[in-house]
Parts: C-alpha cells; structure tokens; sequence
C-alpha cells in the first residue's frame, strides 16, 4: 500500500491535512467575534464606549436591522489635519449580517430575499435591494443563538485582518520516508494569524 497507494489513503490524507487548516482559519476568525477581545484604546470590540452595541435585543427585523446601520453610520474617524473638530464622518453602511443558523430564515425574510415569502405589513421586510447579505454559521450558535452582528463592507473600513508566514500562505507538508522499516511520517506546519483591525465596522444586537 505504501509503495503502490491503490487506495489514495495518502493523497486523501494530504487533502484532509487541508481542510483542517481551514476549519481551524475560521475557528480564529470567528473567535473575533464572539471572543469581544480588547482594542487599542482599551475597549471591547463591542462596547458602550465604541457606541456599536444595539440598545435593546430584538429578533432579526426591519427596525433592528435599520438600527445596527444607523449605528454603523454614525461612526466617525480621525481627520488628521488641523480643524478644531478633528473627526470625519465616516458614513459607512452595513454590508453583512452575521447570524447564527438558527436565525438564518428570518434574517432573510426580514431582509427580503425569501421568494415567495409576503410579511403581514409591508413595513416588515427590508427592500433586498438594500444589499445587505446574510453570513450564517453554526460556530456562531454554540455561542448564542440569539446574538447577532453587523459587518460593513471591508473596502470602507479595515474590518479584521489575517495573514500567513510570508512564503508561506498554506499549510505545508513535509515527509520523511522510513530507512529501517517502509514507513513514511508527515508533519504540517500552519502559520496563521488573525486580529480585529477597528471596530467602526462593527455593531452587535445583545443577547436576549
């Protein structure tokens, strides 16, 4: 089996070794979000002082929806020029919908892109030409089913960032072949990294 690999095993272990780095990717990634870990200034990634945390929990709905982007909207950065009032509004938009699984569907009605779907009023279903798009992943309901979040677009605003050991963006794979037996051993190596790069990005619906 070693010298002819009839089976594939070998080749198919190379493939499984890839999909564990990246299920261990997203493992970091997301563990931005629900870690909430410390900013530069001290402050949660979502915190009353960054002013990108929903005031009361609600279900995915127009009215909750229309208040994370007005959140995110207010947002304001640093000029850096000479003006007394050195900040600029940002005017960022929400462009993702973070959701844990089970809040998938109604995401999406309350969003508009359930064909067929026609809510009691029409005030309750946010026009899909908004172009908000809806992200949903299970990690996110192991940590709560009922948390949510709002991502702007990355290109109006570093959101998080992530990199690789330089050379080498991938997992990479060494062997080394038996001499006493015919054996061969594998070892991968995954430098990964990942970090929240500035919280005006963000806005979180609290838990309920």
């Amino acid at each position: 089996a070693l010298i002819n690999d009839d089976l594939r095993a070998f080749d198919e272990a190379a493939f499984q070794f890839g999909g564990a780095a990246i299920r261990k990717e997203k493992d970091v990634v997301w563990a931005i979000i629900t870690g909430n870990p410390a900013m530069g200034d001290g402050f949660a990634l979502f915190s009353t002082e960054h002013e990108n945390i929903v005031a009361a929990p609600d279900v995915p709905s127009v009215a909750q929806f229309d208040e994370m982007d007005r959140l995110i909207g207010m947002q304001i950065g640093l000029r850096g020029d000479a003006d007394a009032d050195d900040t600029e509004q940002l005017s960022l938009s929400m462009r993702y919908a973070l959701v844990p699984r089970k809040l998938r569907l109604t995401t999406m009605q309350a969003l508009g892109l359930v064909e067929g779907y026609y809510p009691a009023t029409a005030s309750a279903t946010i026009p899909s030409d908004f172009g908000i798009e809806v992200i949903s992943e299970p990690r996110l309901d192991r940590y709560s089913t009922t948390k949510y979040f709002g991502v702007a677009d990355p290109a109006q605003v570093p959101t998080i960032v992530y990199g690789y050991l330089q050379g080498e963006a991938g997992p990479v794979m060494e062997s080394d072949m038996g001499f006493e037996v015919d054996a061969v051993t594998y070892k991968i190596r995954h430098v990964f990294g990942a970090g929240p790069e500035d919280h005006r990005g963000f806005v979180s619906n609290p838990d309920t």
